[in-house]
């Protein structure tokens, strides 16, 4: 039974990264290397198609596909090269309606580029932000950690997309903080590249419109998350078989069947665990992957 890992950023730790690195969603492009070449030694590395039609086979050959979500251009730059020295084919999942051309970068990526550009140093008052009538919030510069994990990010994942960006306009200001007009090209590939990826063999996956939850939305709004991912692959050519990855793991039985009445032949979510072929199609576990090394803690203890 194969191993599906989950990466999304693979980038040098830097301030402009740095709430990628505490969220849990980058690894070090050199821990990166390592990790890769660690898995060559001990694994199969094959495609992701290839790792879910694969049968039952001999537990003894041990199989591993890697994906990446989101589309971040550090897929192209930093992980196709490690990649394609231990001739490891990949999956990427753009968010269709945030490639490089876009006008606006993914809601987190603009929040996480807001936290970085902060000037405050003072403690927040929970009201400003939306959390209730007492308690305040760290100065991003002082706890990070809170931004990205704790309940503000909470609150802002659960808002529909057009709430969401007036309330991101207006922590611009409470923290005092000046965003980056053009993000987008900064941060993601672009639509000529995943035709470039797709034409070496790799594969373009769906993601969604707007990396919005699937199982928190009305059945229009999926419709037109999978619609759009839909329209990118036809665009890029890409037919069959094709494969679906739920934003942030929101999967719900609705979503489940839609995303099968749109054509996808497997979905994968964020929960942990070995693909099992007999298993549900539209709802393939993976490992996380974060920024350590083989066998330290954080370490998958599955991938020994």
């Amino acid at each position: 039974m194969p191993f599906i890992l989950m990466y999304h950023r693979v980038c040098t730790a830097s301030p402009s990264t740095a709430a990628y690195f505490a969220r849990g969603t980058a690894v070090d492009q050199e821990v990166f290397a390592r990790q890769v070449a660690w898995l060559a030694e001990r694994y199969q590395l094959v495609s992701l198609v290839e790792a879910l039609t694969m049968p039952d086979r001999d537990d003894r050959v041990e199989v591993v596909a890697l994906t990446f979500d989101d589309g971040y251009s550090d897929v192209l730059h930093t992980a196709l090269p490690v990649c394609r020295a231990h001739d490891a084919p990949l999956a990427v999942f753009p968010v269709a309606g945030h490639l490089a051309d876009a006008r606006a970068a993914i809601w987190f990526d603009a929040y996480y580029d807001l936290l970085h550009k902060a000037r405050t140093r003072e403690p927040i008052d929970h009201t400003a932000l939306g959390l209730g009538p007492s308690g305040h919030a760290p100065p991003p510069g002082a706890d990070l950690t809170w931004w990205v994990r704790g309940p503000f990010k909470k609150h802002l994942q659960a808002m529909a997309p057009g709430a969401r960006d007036r309330v991101l306009e207006g922590l611009a200001v409470i923290l005092d903080a000046i965003p980056t007009p053009a993000l987008a090209p900064e941060l993601y590939l672009s639509f000529d590249q995943l035709a470039d990826l797709a034409l070496e063999g790799h594969l373009v996956g769906g993601h969604g419109r707007t990396h919005s939850r699937l199982d928190a939305s009305t059945i229009p709004l999926v419709g037109d998350e999978l619609a759009a991912s839909v329209s990118l692959l036809d665009q890029l050519g890409i037919s069959s078989p094709r494969v679906f990855c739920y934003p942030d793991g929101g999967v719900d039985s609705t979503a489940e069947a839609l995303v099968g009445a749109a054509g996808f032949a497997w979905a994968l979510t964020v929960d942990p665990g070995r693909h099992v072929p007999a298993g549900n199609r539209y709802r393939v576990p993976r490992l996380l992957m974060r920024n350590v090394l083989p066998g330290a803690p954080g370490w998958p203890s599955s991938l020994s």
